[in-house]
């Protein structure tokens, strides 16, 4: 007698889960089909130009460019790109959006999204719109463009949200290198110290090698060695020129004599960068910069265990006696 009650009891729960699954999916506006569940992109390796553009009126074209990265025509950060096509590749569906949250999900991804475009080669491939995340945190919200069926993706392994990973800002996706010249390339590098003249010094590239402009009995290999340290110089991140805290800054320093100034002139144009230098007397470890990338004036700060070999005196050359 108990024996049959329960194998009814559970025959009753299977047949009524059943039935829910089947109504839950009938309410819902449709249910998951290729078009509107295909947001990874199986081969990034073929990708080579993302337009991403955001509702507030930010637009980034991110394209590569014989094996490099440019964002808006400038070298782009190879992390950044590796990072985002790694989560197209890798993104996958949650669930479909349920019917209760559906309308708003659309709208808010309307008025606040994100749209992505990728192609490969001169084909567009993939357009979807990124949205916002879920408040169960358990994703965040995708859209195809031309459906009306958005839905919860995910990075399986991750712990966060993809949106943050869709940044529409162009310098979210500089190259944080200031100085790539080669011995090859180089055409001269100045250093300045406004404060203390007498330690400013150039080098320029006379095609046979490096000439000193400075102290004159100057170390050949000191200099060589100096132009193989500017190609590891990288800012730490461009400030937001955006926030009234940081434009206040910049104008404040501006109006400064700079403590240094480095001009970098390449044969190539893109690595013909310069930078204002600003020490900041409450941290000793890093600073302030107002550096031309290309032309492209940003507002940036920079780490003193980064800068220290090539903000040397002009006597740093000197050969060493003995």
């Amino acid at each position: 007698m108990k024996r049959s009650y329960w194998i009814g009891l559970v025959a009753v729960i299977v047949l009524g889960a059943g039935a829910y699954y089947a109504l839950y999916l009938k309410n819902q506006s449709s249910t998951l089909n290729i078009k509107d569940s295909a947001f990874q992109i199986p081969d990034t390796a073929s990708v080579t130009k993302i337009f991403l553009a955001s509702k507030f009126g930010w637009s980034t074209t991110l394209e590569k460019i014989n094996g490099i990265w440019y964002i808006n025509n400038q070298k782009a950060s190879s992390g950044m790109v590796r990072m985002l096509l790694r989560t197209m590749h890798l993104q996958r569906i949650k669930r479909p959006v349920y019917s209760g949250e559906r309308n708003m999900v659309i709208k808010t991804i309307a008025t606040k999204g994100t749209k992505v475009e990728v192609y490969a080669g001169d084909d567009l491939i993939k357009t979807f719109f990124v949205g916002g995340n879920t408040n169960d945190s358990e994703g965040t919200y995708f859209i195809m463009e031309g459906s009306e069926n958005p839905f919860v993706v995910y990075m399986p392994g991750l712990r966060g949200f993809l949106n943050s990973r869709y940044r529409v800002k162009e310098d979210d996706f500089r190259d944080t290198q200031l100085f790539g010249s080669s011995a090859s390339s180089l055409k001269s590098v100045s250093v300045e110290y406004p404060k203390q003249p007498d330690q400013s010094f150039i080098i320029e590239n006379s095609g046979s090698g490096m000439t000193l402009f400075g102290p004159e009995d100057y170390d050949p290999l000191k200099v060589e060695n100096y132009v193989l340290v500017l190609q590891k110089v990288h800012i730490v991140n461009i400030l937001n020129m955006e926030n009234d805290g940081v434009i206040k800054l910049y104008d404040s320093l501006s109006q400064l004599v700079p403590d240094a100034r480095i001009k970098v002139e390449d044969q190539r144009p893109a690595y013909s960068n310069s930078i204002n230098i600003y020490f900041n007397p409450e941290d000793p470890d890093g600073g302030y910069g107002i550096a031309t990338f290309a032309g492209d004036e940003k507002f940036v700060t920079y780490q003193d265990y980064v800068f220290r070999n090539v903000l040397v005196p002009s006597d740093f050359f000197l050969k060493e006696e003995g």
